[in-house]
């Protein structure tokens, strides 16, 4: 039991850690001179907080998009025979690009709604936009988080978040001190990027071979 759950659990904690990084990251950066140990400013927080609302709205697209991909995998999966396998693969392919353009054209609808609707100050603009293209690219790795997950391959996409959460607490922690507040998010669009580029080229590899990655799931 401890074996089947404990990637998940771990999955979770590192997960919630990433998502909350560049505020931790930020609010360290406070001066020494305001006599606080942490704090965050509250129009970075807002600027982030739009971003993260931007988030939560097509992290539940992702579930359906990869609830949709996986079931075509399967049910094409139970179709082909292995002359067809080129073809499964590309039809793979196409479906996948499709459910990324998906993630991109819903995250620029829903910051043209925000724009609209919402006055924001100079650094709550320019939080928000980095906060979006972070979530934007971290949005892209949970769909492939999900998809290798489903394919049973928890340690590959702990690995990538891992390594992206380190990624993220460096470089934010270090702009956010030398530069501005604002610039941890940089560290939130580099860790993301990083978790991003290592799962999809898993994801690639796995369609590449879907009868294997089919089989061993």
């Amino acid at each position: 039991l401890l074996h089947l759950l404990l990637p998940y659990f771990f999955y979770g904690i590192v997960y919630f850690s990433f998502l909350f990084a560049d505020r931790i990251t930020a609010g360290a950066a406070i001066p020494t001179a305001s006599g606080l140990v942490f704090g965050i400013n509250s129009d970075y927080k807002k600027g982030m907080d739009l971003a993260l609302l931007d988030f939560l709205v097509v992290a539940s697209v992702i579930e359906y998009l990869n609830y949709k991909y996986i079931n075509f995998w399967r049910q094409m999966a139970k179709q082909i025979n292995s002359q067809e396998l080129t073809l499964f693969s590309l039809s793979l392919k196409k479906k996948y690009i499709a459910s990324l353009c998906s993630i991109l054209l819903l995250y620029s609808a829903l910051w043209l709604v925000l724009k609209q609707c919402i006055a924001l100050s100079p650094l709550m603009m320019k939080s928000a936009i980095l906060g979006g293209v972070g979530y934007m690219l971290f949005s892209i790795a949970i769909l492939n988080a999900m998809i290798l997950f489903s394919l049973s391959h928890p340690a590959t996409i702990l690995k990538s978040l891992a390594f992206g959460l380190a990624a993220n607490l460096l470089v934010g922690y270090t702009l956010s001190h030398i530069v501005s507040i604002e610039y941890a998010a940089i560290g939130l669009i580099v860790g993301a990027a990083l978790f991003a580029v290592r799962s999809t080229q898993s994801v690639v590899k796995a369609i590449a071979q879907p009868d294997y990655a089919y089989f061993t799931a």
